[in-house]
């Protein structure tokens, strides 16, 4: 069972008093050190001499004037591990003070910055489907390049992308996040052509806001909605609580009568895998295989002996290539309430962690039809670290695979049917992935 890092349980020091150069020091040593033991995609970082990287940071550790450019620091460190889930988060009091925003969330569609969701207020000002061109006079794609993605944790592009672009979420970057109260000057274009800038007020994250549509902490966990064609169309938007497992369960009378099911996970970044699992359940029609995991193995004795005997079972412990495997990821189908008919998965690059588990037993049931675009590609169980000087940091530690021995961490679960959404279609108040869905239905 995989759970993302979440904000609950980081209760964090509320001290903003400058750290010592030995707390500094010792941040950087710990997760070093925890990474060099616990970290499960050394190979996909080939080029990184981790033990030389953590030698150059401790200079610039120490360097550091406030305990967030000292956390910068570490997420720069961190995201050189290019791991969604290896990644370091501020305390509360620093997440309420610089992970600020202006009342706009946005998106990545076609590579650019989409407005997706604004106030009442602002729909007249800068409405949905503008594109953000510059902030502060900085052409978007080089803000990017030199304010936010040198911090982003994440294995993939397009996971990469979404992260610097959407701005939400613990680590406090993005590319409209600053600090409460500051202003930012956004220049952007309208869905009618007109350039326009505009200035803005960055708020306090917790700030209560009404939006245009539901604002990504207001999503209901779940949602049924009736589509023509007898199609029910269900939004999973969390498995971080078995709630969603509850309200499913309780819709099953009525998806019974649903000539077509679409299952909606384009904005489920994950939690308990047990729970998509439940759900994907009520579909399966045999035992289906959905892959094995991986984790590192240490025995100190063992790597004792490595460095000096020829068992080459033993040297792989010295070496630090001492494996763990397991191959029992199988899910069962539901002894009661099965649904037989036809299914379609939408997912994409919100799809993040337990929800690749979900979209890679939906991938292994052949009554089933991804569509979208290949998910995160981050998933596994992160190790949860309170570093000294405050901060948060998680560390995967276990490594997820297809039944195919492909890897997730790095490409994601590929959709059957490659469809994006397009500025344009955003424009016209089109979902271009549900309309290809609802094709796909059909035919069936």
């Amino acid at each position: 069972m995989l759970f993302c890092i979440i904000s609950p349980f980081l209760k964090a020091q509320e001290d903003e008093s400058p750290l010592t150069v030995e707390q500094k020091i010792a941040d950087l040593a710990l997760l070093w050190q925890e990474v060099n033991y616990n970290f499960v995609f050394f190979d996909k970082v080939p080029d990184l001499d981790w033990d030389a990287t953590f030698q150059a940071y401790i200079s610039k550790v120490m360097t550091t004037n406030s305990r967030i450019e000292h956390i910068r620091v570490l997420q720069q460190f961190i995201a050189l591990l290019k791991e969604g889930h290896t990644n370091v988060v501020p305390p509360r009091n620093l997440r309420q003070k610089y992970a600020a925003f202006p009342p706009i969330e946005l998106d990545a569609i076609e590579g650019k910055a989409a407005v997706v969701n604004v106030t009442p207020e602002l729909q007249s000002i800068i409405p949905v489907g503008s594109v953000i061109l510059a902030v502060d006079g900085i052409p978007t794609a080089k803000y990017l390049d030199q304010q936010v993605l040198p911090y982003v944790s994440a294995a993939t592009h397009h996971d990469r992308l979404r992260k610097a672009i959407q701005g939400r979420g613990e680590p406090a970057y993005g590319l409209l996040v600053g600090e409460v109260g500051s202003q930012i000057y956004v220049t952007f274009e309208k869905p009618n052509g007109e350039i326009q800038t505009q200035e803005f007020t960055r708020m306090a994250p917790d700030a209560k806001v009404e939006w245009l549509k539901h604002s990504p902490e207001s999503r209901p966990i779940f949602q049924l909605e009736w589509l023509p064609g007898e199609i029910a169309h269900v939004h999973l938007n969390g498995f971080h609580s078995d709630k969603v497992v509850t309200e499913f369960e309780r819709a099953l009378p009525e998806l019974q009568k649903a000539k077509g099911l679409i299952f909606d996970v384009r904005k489920n970044g994950g939690g308990n895998s047990a729970n998509g699992w439940k759900i994907g359940s009520y579909i399966l029609k045999e035992p289906t295989f959905i892959g094995t995991w991986r984790a590192r193995k240490h025995t100190s004795v063992y790597k004792a002996w490595g460095r000096y005997r020829s068992n080459p079972e033993y040297r792989k412990y010295f070496e630090g290539d001492a494996w763990t495997d397991n191959d029992s990821l199988t899910v069962f189908p539901s002894e009661k309430n099965h649904l037989g008919m036809p299914v379609v998965v939408l997912g994409g690059s919100d799809s993040y962690s337990a929800t690749e588990d979900f979209l890679a037993l939906m991938s292994s049931h052949p009554g089933a039809t991804l569509i979208g675009g290949p998910s995160s590609g981050s998933t596994g169980q992160p190790l949860i670290l309170e570093l000294p000087g405050g901060a948060w940091a998680a560390i995967i530690s276990k490594r997820d695979q297809l039944p195919n021995g492909q890897d997730i961490v790095g490409k994601g679960v590929a959709p059957d049917i490659e469809v994006y959404q397009s500025i344009k279609a955003l424009r016209e108040g089109r979902d271009l992935v549900l309309e290809k869905a609802l094709e796909v239905l059909r035919k069936k």
